[in-house]
């Protein structure tokens, strides 16, 4: 077994049935895994609750993070849209980590609302990544008496690994923030902002987010025309090659990326990548 190999494949969501089959080397994920453990500090008292299809590259992070740290995974009896369930899975099972899309959390706080979220207390990471976060959303939660963690902002595409980027809401922050950035690079990955010739923009100016490092996969399964056009050569790190994201951000003064929208029209519901345009 070598770090080059392939480690897995998984199919981006496809508009009109053709999704593309993302290859993903063991160097790559193992990247990926070594960070969201020291992110999360998980040991054998933490337990995740999997709230996500085992076709999501979020429950591969999950399902692997587990076994290496010795925590306790829980897998909802009903799948994971029932979401009165999965609140009482949430205090019998003590869940301390949930990562999900935030779509897919949401519904969680409407199901614990009236009784004050009083069954999310136990909850001390929730890592929500595949969507923009909508603040108000996650206001009064914030701000209950059961609130006892964090939210972390986590940011990548399938094509390099799942999370290239996090952000860790700090309590005092849900109030003055209006957009929560997507962070800071993870372990081993650069970020950088190009403009239309792939040259760096200056702080603070528009332009696409590009992503190279170690979490960039190997390419698309029998899509070399695709392959090519979305991953080009690293023209700061020779040799290495970047994935473009079709995705606009903007350098923060304090080292942070914001999220601007897309260079498209692609959107996102629950995760899944739409585009309009193939429809």
């Amino acid at each position: 077994l070598l770090p080059a190999n392939l480690a897995y494949v998984i199919y981006t969501s496809g508009s009109t049935g053709w999704p593309k089959g993302v290859m993903i080397e063991h160097a790559s994920f193992i990247n990926l895994i070594y960070w969201y453990n020291r992110l999360l500090l998980l040991h054998p008292e933490d337990h995740i609750l999997l709230i996500a299809p085992f076709g999501f590259d979020l429950a591969q992070k999950n399902i692997f993070s587990s076994l290496i740290s010795g925590t306790r995974l829980c897998l909802p009896k009903s799948g994971h849209l029932n979401h009165l369930e999965l609140a009482d899975t949430i205090v019998k099972k003590k869940i301390t980590i949930v990562n999900s899309a935030p779509s897919a959390f949401y519904p969680l706080l409407d199901t614990t609302i009236n009784d004050g979220y009083k069954k999310l207390f136990s909850l001390k990471k929730v890592i929500l990544g595949g969507e923009p976060i909508a603040i108000n959303e996650l206001l009064e939660w914030s701000k209950s008496e059961f609130y006892n963690g964090e939210v972390i902002n986590s940011y990548g595409p399938t094509e390099c690994s799942d999370v290239v980027s996090f952000y860790t809401v700090n309590n005092y922050e849900w109030e003055t923030l209006k957009v929560i950035p997507l962070g800071v690079p993870v372990d081993n990955v650069r970020l950088y902002i190009l403009d239309g010739h792939r040259r760096l923009v200056s702080l603070g100016l528009p332009g696409e987010i590009y992503i190279s490092g170690a979490c960039v996969a190997r390419g698309y399964l029998n899509n070399p025309e695709l392959t090519t056009e979305k991953f080009v050569a690293d023209p700061f790190e020779p040799g290495a090659r970047m994935y473009r994201t079709g995705d606009l951000g903007r350098w923060l003064p304090d080292g942070n990326i914001e999220f601007l929208g897309r260079g498209d029209d692609q959107v996102k519901i629950r995760g899944y990548r739409i585009e309009p345009g193939e429809i």
